[in-house]
């Protein structure tokens, strides 16, 4: 029998979709909607359709036909408000999943485990500055529902608006929308600089064209130098809670 491990993260399959309904306890209580990005035995990514704020205790429930069904008190960690007004919450639950529970929805095709970022097909990157249309080489780092991380000669400052243009070793490209949202002196030469997507639609864009799966590809665009893909062997950076939590 397969087993869950501790740190396990995992993710919806594309075209799959789980049941989500957050409860609110601040004031009247409420219930919203909710898009399940990643779960784990301890903890989960929601995109809510409603402003939510960190410190929230809340009430997670999930439900997969009238068998599996989930329902966890939680308190919401941090929060991320996208450039497409979506809210990314990170939600730590006060008692963890079970791991017969989370066996049974990867069974379900509900979920699937997140690949590790060694695993994915190498990309060149580039990083192109809206704001004067400034281009520079950069060194993907890690992704996650929140955001990236790269490496960059260049710096940006909190706000700025980029595109981040990859290409596979296949000559396919894809461009994906963010912002800087923090930057700091690397050591040595250079900056890291973490950025936000503009809309969880590019998290998975971006996890879709670095996969296995067939990638969704954009239109032509300028050949991009062709830099080797980094990644950081088992972790995840979330952007939020901090600036950086690594799961």
């Amino acid at each position: 029998m397969k087993h869950v491990t501790e740190n396990q993260v995992y993710q919806i399959p594309r075209g799959q979709s789980l049941g989500v309904r957050l409860d609110r306890r601040i004031g009247d209580p409420t219930r919203v909607s909710a898009q399940l990005v990643t779960v784990s035995r301890s903890d989960a990514q929601l995109v809510v359709c409603s402003e939510i704020e960190e410190q929230e205790t809340v009430r997670i429930r999930m439900r997969h036909d009238p068998v599996i069904k989930i329902d966890l008190p939680g308190t919401v960690t941090c929060v991320l408000r996208t450039a497409s007004d979506e809210w990314l919450a990170h939600c730590a639950f006060e008692d963890e999943i079970s791991e017969e529970v989370l066996l049974e929805l990867v069974k379900a095709g509900c979920l699937e485990a997140c690949e590790a970022q060694d695993r994915l097909l190498p990309a060149s990157a580039e990083l192109q500055w809206e704001s004067d249309s400034m281009k520079a080489p950069v060194i993907l780092q890690n992704f996650s529902a929140s955001g990236f991380c790269v490496s960059s000669p260049r710096s940006a400052s909190d706000g700025d608006r980029l595109r981040l243009v990859l290409e596979n070793v296949i000559g396919q490209r894809l461009l994906i929308k963010a912002a800087a949202h923090w930057h700091q002196k690397a050591v040595g030469e250079g900056f890291v600089l973490g950025c936000t997507f503009a809309s969880i639609r590019e998290y998975y864009r971006l996890r879709s064209f670095l996969s296995q799966s067939p990638p969704e590809v954009d239109e032509p665009c300028e050949a991009v130098p062709c830099l080797s893909y980094a990644s950081q062997v088992g972790t995840v950076a979330v952007l939020c809670c901090n600036y950086l939590h690594l799961l």
